[in-house]
């Protein structure tokens, strides 16, 4: 199977040359240099771009292949990970059983399916038979003009969405970026529906732990294993399972613990710490208790090496700001404390600590 790079939004508009090739899904918002770097690193065939379907030609064939996704490792090179039709049959078959999917469900997608996240929800709906539309970033607040049942999202999407009536919504799954206490029960009032935390990896094809269907539902947590193996080995959280891209334990980088009813919970990561005097300090710790603390704050990003360095949206008063992250940082002084108009964020949209620590720390 040789591979295509597909570089559009509208992935689905192609999905029936999966037949032929092994769709190598780019982000068609990346930076045009490194967009042909992955291209060309990946061996691709034939590009798919908004200009239409055009062969480079050559390229190795890749046996048993379907799919590849990007994503970033902590250094930002961008890494490949190849997944088999028998590893997302597997996703898909779990997705469908996890949350109970049927013909009958309504679902509108709103997450862009280059991402492990977007891509399997949507082949387990497909594969259902449901009713499938799609909503651009644009037109989110049309959402509810289809009346779903199902709804994966993201804490911003949903934070767009507060106020729409959506009275058949079975659940609402969260991903891509952690949500507050706040958010959760911000959103559990506004929608009166099941609120689905998880936590999930490109390398392993998405979700890796979510909080059931069925059952207890904390906030706070990431969730429940999802056809994986989970350990916490000196802090870390590692991972095992069919349908990662490797074999073996991965290391993913995490804090997590496991509280006392076998939930887990993320910390962090482990390269955001701050180490100040041999003590560690979590920015993600930090941050959630601070949004806990001043609801005003629309916003809050917390980072640096060898210093507490803040930065924050919102009405909140800079000096009770700065009283509040002292006692939370060990009775450490931050360096600085700054309201933005908004978080600068890395081009893949997530906020980025190691991004700002290189333009803003001196430590």
């Amino acid at each position: 199977m040789k591979r295509l790079a597909v570089c559009v939004d509208n992935v689905v508009e192609y999905l029936q040359l999966l037949s032929q090739y092994s769709f190598v899904l780019i982000n068609p918002k990346m930076d045009d240099v490194m967009k042909q770097r992955v291209i060309a690193r990946a061996g691709c065939a034939a590009v798919i771009d908004n200009n239409g379907l055009h062969h480079i030609g050559g390229g190795a064939d890749h046996d048993n292949e379907a799919m590849v996704f990007t994503t970033s490792g902590s250094t930002g090179e961008v890494k490949l990970c190849s997944f088999t039709s028998a590893q997302l049959d597997i996703k898909i078959k779990q997705i469908i059983d996890w949350f109970s999917l049927t013909a009958n469900d309504r679902y509108v997608n709103m997450v862009p399916l280059w991402t492990t996240y977007g891509m399997t929800f949507y082949l387990a709906a497909h594969r259902t038979g449901m009713q499938i539309d799609f909503v651009d970033a644009k037109n989110i607040r049309s959402v509810p003009d289809y009346n779903p049942t199902v709804m994966l999202s993201t804490p911003r999407l949903l934070q767009i969405l507060l106020g729409s009536s959506m009275p058949d919504l079975r659940f609402i799954r969260s991903g891509t970026e952690p949500m507050t206490l706040a958010q959760y029960h911000q959103f559990k009032e506004a929608f009166d529906t099941r609120i689905m935390n998880s936590y999930g990896m490109t390398e392993a094809l998405g979700t890796c732990l979510t909080v059931p269907l069925h059952g207890e539902q904390p906030p706070g947590v990431a969730g429940l294993p999802f056809g994986m193996d989970v350990r916490i080995h000196d802090g870390e959280l590692q991972l095992q399972g069919r349908t990662f891209f490797q074999p073996g334990w991965y290391a993913t980088g995490d804090l997590a613990y496991q509280d006392a009813q076998g939930y887990f919970v993320i910390q962090g990561r482990i390269k955001d710490l701050i180490s100040i005097n041999g003590a560690k300090i979590a920015p993600a710790v930090v941050e959630r208790m601070l949004l806990e603390r001043h609801p005003e704050i629309g916003e809050v990003v917390v980072f640096g090496k060898h210093s507490v360095n803040v930065l924050y949206d919102g009405d909140c008063d800079t000096n009770d700001l700065m009283t509040d992250i002292r006692s939370l940082c060990l009775g450490y002084r931050p360096a600085l404390v700054q309201r933005v108009d908004s978080i600068p964020r890395a081009d893949s949209g997530k906020v980025s600590r190691s991004m700002l620590v290189a333009q803003m720390c001196v430590d």
